[in-house]
């Protein structure tokens, strides 16, 4: 390690907490020693039925046009979407450990999980294997069951619990590794059982694979919350329902009830504890991510439905307040016209308890379900996205049609520009780092036009990619931005860790007339490379001036175009009625339309246009001009 670099993980470390690296440092402590093989032992496999309708069970169809029937239908041949999109052969019940992307198989399951490592086999993403061990399809085939009143899908969900409870005993290999996959597991299961019968009755089996849950979480919540990130909110979440939901059953007076009534108070107080911290009185999340902003939305969300429905007592005005931005935060970044949001941040594929047929990459059934429980009302008209409502037997008393508009959202470094009567917006993100980055994004811009992502991120891929990939999905290359020198805005020192994090020179508010609206920021970054970025926009015209200097050799901007028949003539490209100009009174040593990558889903990648524009050393000047269809 360089002088430079210790310096930088030094520096970094700070930034992070002390607080935080203590609980890291006594964690990996526990791994080391082997104690969390003591804390939390292997078990013998829970036997008996996960699942059972009751003797209440009856059907409740779906009420919108898609029907949960598809999916009911292909896990029941053995085929499972992977992160939502890849359909893969799994079998049924399926190979739990066999990654389908690469082939392999994570042969770890004779080992306690604190002796596997995420990234020992290089050739998969452990991820790949925690997919279907998420128990996401409980909830689906639930929805099926329910939809059709066809009873016998309970024993195609028994089936493959099972089995999953055979082959992954408690705190025995990949599956039993990461708290919070723990913690989702936990969370779909109740969740379908609730589908199935209101959750009235719990069999012993029930019972107890929440008991070993909740036993697998609890040791390990200093090390989750320490991340600050969903982490900590998906295991409290899973504590405060699982606990709460284990009361109901459990022998009063007890150990497993006592115990109980600790994870639930646990879960509550870390609960609020997290909200509190991770979201800022805008609604900003320390992930600086939109689908991550999604995945905390639905925990909050799953909480507070399970809050009502064991009868809790209501949560604090801070949380709901912070719930209440959070749903807004979101809101403001969603395209009205395809329910889409920029794909700004990391993004595991993460899209929790599928009470919907949407696609994945639709916003809007989060945004309803969120809105009914924390603003009794409805954000949009009726449509698909209403079925989480229906079978959660949710009917908000209001509704609003109430547009987004052009806004600040200092708390996590986020400004939309909105032009008044035009059908397009931008996002931009600017570096305002309270909690750590992942992705070197700066002044990266979002353009929309008629629901189209025009200009747009490049999404994240994979966790566990190799090179060109590790480097090329968080790094400067896959955003619209500018790249000096060939290297990332803020220097890579770890998987899942910058250092050098930058920090505004300056940030205008929001200028917004009856026909223009305007925005500025600017940063400078540890080498001393400077970028300001000025958007306005005239109706659908667009301007983007960016001033630049500071580097050594050369600076690159680049723009990262919807895929299509772009066509380059002189310093223009033109698609689908769209005209991209450059002007620059300095010297553009190269203007040429190459090809990129982007990640619309995890585990995918595809070709997709990139215009680089690029200028020599000095100070510059770059005019970009957007013209839309009017």
């Amino acid at each position: 390690m360089t002088i430079t670099t210790l310096r930088w993980t030094m520096g970094t470390m700070l930034r992070l907490g002390l607080g935080n690296l203590a609980a890291i440092a006594l964690y990996r402590a526990k791994l080391a020693s082997g104690l969390f093989g003591y804390l939390t032992p292997v078990r013998p496999p829970v036997e008996g039925d996960l699942f059972s309708g009751g003797p209440g069970f009856e059907a409740r169809p779906a009420t919108s046009d898609t029907t949960p029937s598809r999916q009911a239908t292909e896990l029941a041949r053995g085929y499972y979407r992977y992160f939502s999109y890849a359909l893969h052969e799994t079998g049924s019940p399926p190979d739990w450990f066999r990654d389908p992307f690469s082939g392999g198989r994570f042969d770890a399951n004779t080992r306690h999980w604190s002796k596997v490592h995420e990234f020992e086999d290089a050739g998969s993403d452990i991820k790949c294997i925690w997919e279907l061990s998420r128990f996401d399809w409980s909830v689906v085939l639930a929805r099926a069951c329910k939809a059709s009143g066809d009873a016998g899908l309970i024993a195609l969900m028994n089936l493959w619990a099972a089995d999953w409870l055979e082959r992954n005993p408690a705190n025995r290999g990949p599956n039993w590794r990461c708290a919070q996959e723990a913690s989702l597991r936990l969370l779909h299961v109740l969740l379908a059982q609730y589908l199935l019968n209101k959750a009235s009755e719990a069999a012993p089996a029930l019972q107890r694979f929440v008991e070993e849950h909740c036993r697998r979480i609890a040791p390990a919540m200093g090390y989750g919350s320490a991340q600050d990130n969903n982490h900590g909110t998906s295991e409290a979440a899973a504590l405060y329902v699982g606990g709460a939901f284990l009361q109901q059953f459990a022998d009063n007076g007890g150990r497993v009830h006592r115990d109980a009534r600790c994870w639930h108070t646990i879960g509550l107080k870390r609960l609020e504890e997290r909200v509190e911290r991770l979201i800022a009185l805008d609604g900003s999340f320390s992930q600086y991510s939109t689908n991550y902003h999604r995945v905390l939305l639905d925990t909050l969300c799953n909480a507070e439905f399970w809050r009502r429905r064991l009868r809790l007592p209501a949560f604090s005005a801070s949380f709901y307040g912070r719930a209440r931005a959070a749903a807004e935060w979101l809101y403001q970044l969603l395209d009205l016209r395809s329910g889409h949001v920029p794909n700004i941040g990391a993004n595991d594929g993460a899209m929790l308890f599928p009470l919907c047929e949407t696609d994945y990459r639709d916003f809007r059934p989060t945004l309803q379900l969120a809105a009914a429980l924390f603003l009794d009302e409805r954000m949009f008209g009726e449509g698909p996205w209403d079925e989480a409502l229906h079978w959660l037997e949710l009917s908000p008393a209001g509704s609003t049609s109430r547009p987004p508009r052009s806004t600040l959202l200092d708390g996590g470094g986020i400004v939309t520009l909105r032009p008044p009567r035009a059908d397009t917006w931008a996002a931009i993100r600017y570096p305002r780092f309270r909690f750590r980055p992942s992705q070197a994004d700066a002044l990266h811009m979002d353009l929309w036009h008629r629901g189209r992502n025009v200009l747009r991120d490049g999404g994240t891929f994979s966790y566990a990619a190799e090179e060109p990939w590790y480097s090329y999905f968080p790094g400067t290359r896959s955003h619209n931005t500018v790249e000096f020198d060939g290297e990332d805005q803020m220097p890579r020192i770890g998987r899942f860790l910058f250092a050098e994090w930058l920090s505004p020179d300056s940030v205008s508010p929001v200028s917004a007339s009856d026909d223009h609206v305007e925005w500025a920021g600017s940063y400078t970054d540890h080498r001393g490379c400077r970028h300001q970025r000025r958007v306005s926009a005239h109706g659908s015209a667009w301007q983007v001036e960016d001033c630049i200097g500071g580097f050594k050799e050369r600076a690159v901007l680049r723009w990262r175009l919807v895929p299509g028949d772009w066509q380059a003539r002189a310093l223009s490209l033109a698609a689908y009625g769209i005209r991209i100009t450059i002007r620059s009174e300095s010297p553009i040593r190269r203007f040429e339309l190459v090809q990129g990558w982007e990640s619309l889903y995890y585990m995918q990648r595809s070709p997709i246009p990139v215009l680089e524009v690029e200028f020599g050393p000095g100070e510059h000047s770059v005019l970009t001009e957007i013209r839309l269809p009017e």
